[in-house]
C-alpha cells in the first residue's frame, strides 16, 4: 500500500511537471501605462524572458499562472523615509506570451505621487518563486516548465523609477494634471472652548474635494469639485460650503486655467449666492527645502488667480441694504506643502480677495483668510497629528474669526 500511494504521487507530479524545472532567464524589464477609460487605469511591469536560448526557440508562456502558483501574494513596494508603502499587484503573462507581467491596478493619486518623486526604492516582491509552463506551436507535448525566483524578481525589478519623464506625465495628466494632488485633502478636530465663539468645545472638518465624472471619458475636460469648512458650531462666522459641479479646463498641465459654476454659501445658508469663476492654476518651483536629507515627497506651490462673477440669492446683511447683488471679485489662492525632517510637515493654505461692490464691501477693503499646520506622521498609517491656526475673513460673507484646532489629517496625496 505504502509503494502504491508513493507510485500514484509520482505519476501526478509527472502529470503537472513533466519536465525537469528550469530556471528562466531574464534579459530586461519593461513598463507600460494604460490611461484609459477612468476604471481600467493601469501601470504594467515586464520582465523579459530570454527565449534566444536554443532549448527554448520558439517557445511560449501558457497562461496558467493561477494553478501552479497557489500562494504568491505579489505587492510593488516602495521603501520611502524607511518604512515600506505595499501596493496589491496582479501577475499574468503579457500579450505577446515572452514576459511575465505585474499589473498594478487601480492607481491612486499616492501611486502616482510615488512612482515619479524618483526618490523612492521600489521593487516587486513575492513570497514564492513563480512558476510557470512553455510550449511551442501549441502542443503539448513540448511543454516545459520553467520558473522565475524571488531573488530574480526583486533584483530585475528594483529601480529607483519604471516611468520614463513622458510615462509620468501621462499618468498625472490621466489622473487630472499634478496640480490635482494638491487638490484633495480634509482634516478635522477640536477647537478647544475658549478658542470657539459660541464658548464650548467644538468639532471641526475642512475639506477640497476635485474628481472627473466617471461617466465621461478620461480625457473630457469636465469635472467635479468642492470644498468648505463645517463644524458643529453651524453658525461659526468662518464657516463655507463651496459645490461647484461644472467644471471645465480649458487645458491644463503645470499650468491650467479653468472655468466653474457652482453655488457657495454659509453652513447654514442664511447667505449664498450662484458663483462663475474663471482662474489660472500653476505651480511654481519649491521655495523652500525643510527634509534636511531625508527622504521626503516634495509637492510643489499651487498659485490660484483669478475672477469671480457671482449673484447673491440672499444675505445676511442688514435690511436696509438687503437686496442681492450682482458683483465680481478678484482673488489668489495659494497651497504649499512643506515637508520638514522624517516625520514632521508644515501646510500653508490661504486667500487675498477683493470684492468691487460698494454695497458688499463699503469700506473697500482686500481681505484675506489663511490657514497654518503643522502635522506630524502617525506611523503606518495615512493620518498625521496637526496643530491648526486658521485666521480672517469669510470669503462669502466676509465676517472674520481665528482659532486653533488640534486634530488629523490626510495628506492630499493619498486621497484617491
Amino acid at each position: 500500500m505504502k509503494y502504491a500511494i508513493i507510485l500514484i504521487g509520482l505519476f501526478l507530479s509527472n502529470l503537472l511537471y513533466p519536465q525537469e524545472i528550469e530556471i528562466a532567464e531574464i534579459s530586461h524589464h519593461e513598463t507600460f501605462i494604460n490611461t484609459i477609460g477612468e476604471d481600467n487605469k493601469s501601470i504594467e511591469i515586464n520582465l523579459k524572458i530570454d527565449f534566444s536560448k536554443k532549448n527554448l526557440d520558439g517557445f511560449k508562456i501558457k497562461d496558467n499562472f493561477d494553478s501552479l502558483n497557489p500562494i504568491l501574494n505579489p505587492r510593488l513596494i516602495f521603501i520611502t523615509n524607511g518604512d515600506e508603502i505595499i501596493f496589491d499587484t496582479k501577475v499574468v503573462s503579457n500579450v505577446s506570451k515572452t514576459a511575465i507581467s505585474f499589473e498594478i491596478s487601480p492607481i491612486s493619486n499616492e501611486l502616482v505621487s510615488l512612482f515619479t518623486n524618483g526618490t523612492s526604492d521600489i521593487y516587486i516582491k513575492v513570497d514564492d518563486d513563480i512558476l510557470f509552463e512553455v510550449w511551442k506551436d501549441n502542443l503539448k507535448t513540448t511543454l516545459k516548465t520553467l520558473k522565475v525566483t524571488k531573488v530574480q524578481i526583486k533584483k530585475h525589478t528594483h529601480s529607483k523609477s519604471f516611468l520614463t519623464d513622458e510615462m509620468a506625465e501621462e499618468l498625472i495628466n490621466s489622473k487630472g494634471g499634478e496640480i490635482f494632488l494638491t487638490q484633495n485633502k480634509f482634516d478635522f478636530g477640536i477647537v478647544p472652548s475658549d478658542q470657539a465663539t459660541s464658548g464650548k468645545t467644538e468639532l471641526n472638518a475642512s475639506f477640497s474635494y476635485r474628481t472627473r465624472y466617471s461617466f465621461l471619458k478620461s480625457d473630457f475636460p469636465i469635472y467635479f469639485s468642492a470644498d468648505g469648512l463645517i463644524s458643529t458650531n453651524s453658525r461659526d462666522s468662518l464657516n463655507y460650503i463651496s459645490v461647484y459641479p461644472i467644471n471645465y479646463k480649458f487645458f491644463g498641465g503645470v499650468n491650467e486655467f479653468i472655468g466653474q459654476i457652482g453655488f457657495e454659501g454659509n453652513q447654514i445658508f442664511s447667505n449664498y449666492r450662484i458663483s462663475g469663476d474663471f482662474y489660472w492654476n500653476s505651480i511654481i518651483p519649491n521655495i523652500v527645502n525643510l527634509t534636511f536629507g531625508e527622504n521626503r515627497l516634495r509637492l510643489k506651490p499651487v498659485i490660484k488667480a483669478g475672477v469671480k462673477f457671482y449673484k447673491e440669492l440672499k444675505n445676511n446683511r442688514p435690511v436696509e441694504i438687503n437686496n442681492n447683488e450682482f458683483s465680481n471679485q478678484v482673488f489668489v489662492d495659494y497651497y504649499y506643502y512643506i515637508p520638514i525632517h522624517k516625520i514632521y510637515s508644515l501646510i500653508l493654505d490661504g486667500s487675498v480677495f477683493h470684492d468691487f461692490n460698494l454695497k458688499v464691501n463699503p469700506d473697500k477693503k482686500t481681505m484675506f483668510n489663511y490657514s497654518a499646520v503643522l502635522g506630524i506622521d502617525i506611523p503606518k498609517t495615512d493620518f498625521k497629528t496637526i496643530f491648526k491656526y486658521s485666521k480672517g475673513e469669510n470669503g462669502i460673507t466676509y465676517e472674520k474669526n481665528d482659532y486653533y484646532m488640534i486634530g488629523l489629517m490626510i495628506d492630499a496625496f493619498e486621497l484617491n
